[in-house]
């Protein structure tokens, strides 16, 4: 499989590189690196399926939700985008894994091979360790275990 983040030097990455396509190993890895439950934004379809991943991220013990640009409010289904889909009547922010099939049926990557070879949290100890330190969460010593 050619591999299409190959060769990239992911330690340059903004928190934008990361949350446009890579949402879901950002939030892999804060989950893996902190400990914290992953979620994600799907569209909810008129035959009533799980549509696109708007968006994946990682929620804080105080309800906000936190991606590679830092913690926010937690997203809320009315402000997720569908543009003129007509088939997406909505979105509903659920609890998710990595592993998740609703995850792993929209991917274009295998999220091992990136948090493997992009190294996210490598990143995240340069870019968000300390704001986490800030908020009182700390690395885990072991992180959970990669999914299989």
């Amino acid at each position: 499989m050619t591999w299409m983040y190959a060769g990239e030097d992911s330690a340059n990455y903004t928190a934008d590189d990361w949350n446009s396509g890579l949402c879901d190993v950002m939030a892999a890895a804060i989950s893996r690196r902190y400990g914290l439950p992953m979620m994600g934004a799907f569209e909810r379809l008129k035959d009533g399926s799980t549509g696109f991943l708007a968006h994946a991220f990682c929620r804080l013990p105080d309800g906000r939700m936190i991606d590679a640009a830092g913690p926010a409010p937690m997203i809320s289904e009315d402000e997720c985008d569908s543009g003129d889909d007509p088939d997406v009547v909505g979105f509903a922010i659920i609890d998710t894994a990595e592993d998740d099939p609703a995850l792993v049926d929209v991917r274009d990557h295998d999220i091992q091979e990136c948090l493997e070879q992009l190294r996210p949290c490598d990143w995240l100890a340069a870019n968000l360790d300390h704001v986490m330190a800030e908020l009182g969460i700390t690395p885990l010593e072991a992180g959970p275990a990669p999914a299989s």
